[in-house]
């Protein structure tokens, strides 16, 4: 069941699964809970446990968690609700007692802001580790640090030597296999281990590097299954003699403290006792480990936010599977309307989406709203296009045409091609053109013709960005790149 978070309603209880797509509000709703949890459940700002998953979210969070809090001393001392923040009607109360000790609450969680932990998933992990000492089990005097990349080839270099000495061919994954390629998939199946603690990595099974049936193909299996998961334990250990700590390691040993069978119990009364209202942002981008944490050791007032359409993706190492397991027969709370988006984009983003099943059947797009007021026609014509590169056999290979002329259906053209992306950048820049020549804005304050600096285009890598800069600057379009490139290339690498 899946209905409309309302931020006036009856504080929430218990377990909270709020399912938010970009631009609807994440922030706002996790300040505005986290402002009534405090006044009406007197809660103190220590209490607090905001997580998410990069240091910029949690800085924007701190931030607009501690505005909302100063917000809500002003609206209960003067009775005046913001414009903005509807939902403080709630924080007055007919009992005078009780009004004053909301009021007492709020300002007490604004004095002690900084004793609330709102960090990040690894910065919560070390400083529970640290706070549970030695109940967690974990060795915390080692250096913090990213994954050794040297480290790891180290330790697979060295297993390999070991299990290829007597059967050279015993870790065969693949036709053609050599001593050097299978390194680089041994390092490539560790690396994924070690960065997401928990999983099985196998070799490409469809690229036919076993058959099914073959016992020798699944003894091998087995074999390389178990010498990636020896390749990582190997790497903690030798990581641990050396007095280093992976980021992957607090995660790991957090969960081992709170699912251990003897001292388990103890660690999530410290941490039960500790907060009382915990947050978690992002939560699509949870793993099966992260979520072995949240789940064991917080059982009371545990809030989830997350958007599943963004877990297919695994970002971030995000596991699908772990998120839908993880809302599994939970009530699940929706935040139903887009403030950041043109009302007519968000129309047409509801046609596209509305009811689709994306990759499982409890992955399905639903419909918001847009915001009161916004823009109903900021651009003329359509809000959405959909542009396709049709099938170009002159676009295949000699052989490939060859084969398509001579009606075989398995061939398809290869769309990340030279010549494919060079007729995607070529209609990109015709569509900018048009948007430049003939297109019109309408504005709050009126109609404007489009400029450059309206258009923003964004690509999936630094070398497509260049490639579009330059197809844009040889169309006498000005355009600027941010955010991409390499840093090698600054000013500033030359001069270091």
């Amino acid at each position: 069941m899946t209905s409309q978070l309302d931020l006036e309603g009856p504080l929430p209880e218990g377990r909270l699964v709020i399912e938010a797509s970009a631009g609807t509000g994440k922030t706002y709703s996790l300040s505005a809970l986290v402002a009534r949890h405090v006044a009406e459940r007197d809660l103190t700002a220590s209490s607090l446990l905001i997580v998410t998953f990069t240091r910029a979210a949690a800085a924007e969070l701190r931030d607009r968690t501690r505005r909302v809090l100063v917000s809500a001393v002003e609206s209960l001392s003067t009775g005046v609700i913001p414009a903005d923040q509807g939902w403080m009607v709630t924080l007055a109360h007919p009992d005078s007692n009780e009004q004053g000790a909301r009021l007492k609450a709020l300002e007490a969680a604004v004095a002690s802001f900084d004793d609330a932990t709102i960090t990040t998933i690894h910065g919560f992990c070390q400083q529970a580790l640290r706070q549970l000492g030695f109940r967690s089990g974990t060795p915390l005097e080692g250096e913090l640090g990213d994954t050794s990349a040297v480290l790891i080839d180290e330790v697979c270099r060295d297993l390999l030597v070991t299990a290829l000495a007597d059967q050279p061919n015993a870790l065969d994954v693949g036709r053609g296999t050599t001593a050097g390629s299978l390194l680089e998939k041994l390092v490539s199946a560790v690396e994924s281990v070690l960065g997401n603690p928990g999983a099985v990595t196998l070799p490409d099974l469809a690229a036919g590097d076993y058959k099914p049936g073959s016992g020798d193909s699944v003894e091998r299996l087995e074999r390389w299954v178990g010498l990636v998961q020896r390749g990582a334990l190997e790497v903690r250990a030798r990581r641990a003699q050396r007095g280093e700590l992976s980021y992957d390691d607090l995660v790991v040993g957090l969960r081992d403290a709170v699912c251990h069978p003897v001292t388990g119990p103890a660690v999530v009364h410290a941490l039960n006792e500790r907060y009382q209202l915990v947050l978690v942002d992002e939560f699509q981008d949870t793993d099966p480990v992260q979520w072995q944490i949240f789940e064991s050791a917080f059982t009371q007032h545990l809030v989830t936010v997350g958007d599943p359409k963004q877990a297919i993706y695994r970002f971030r190492g995000a596991d699908v599977h772990a998120y839908l397991s993880a809302t599994a027969g939970v009530a699940m709370e929706h935040l139903a309307t887009n403030y950041r988006s043109d009302a007519r984009l968000v129309e047409a983003t509801n046609t596209l989406i509305n009811g689709v099943e994306l990759g499982d059947p409890r992955i399905v797009g639903m419909p918001v709203e847009a915001a009161p007021g916004a823009n109903p026609q900021a651009i003329d014509g359509a809000p959405l296009h959909i542009r396709c590169l049709g099938f170009d056999p002159s676009l295949l290979p000699p052989s490939g045409r060859a084969k398509w002329l001579a009606g075989s259906g398995d061939v398809e053209p290869d769309l990340s091609s030279p010549l494919a992306q060079a007729a995607i950048v070529h209609d990109l820049v015709n569509q900018v053109v048009e948007l430049l020549e003939f297109g019109s804005l309408n504005l709050d304050d009126g109609p404007h013709k489009v400029n450059p600096g309206h258009i923003a285009v964004l690509v999936p890598s630094a070398p497509v960005a260049a490639e579009v800069l330059n197809a844009l600057g040889r169309a006498g379009v000005p355009a600027v790149r941010t955010r991409t490139g390499s840093v090698f290339l600054a000013p500033a690498a030359f001069e270091w």
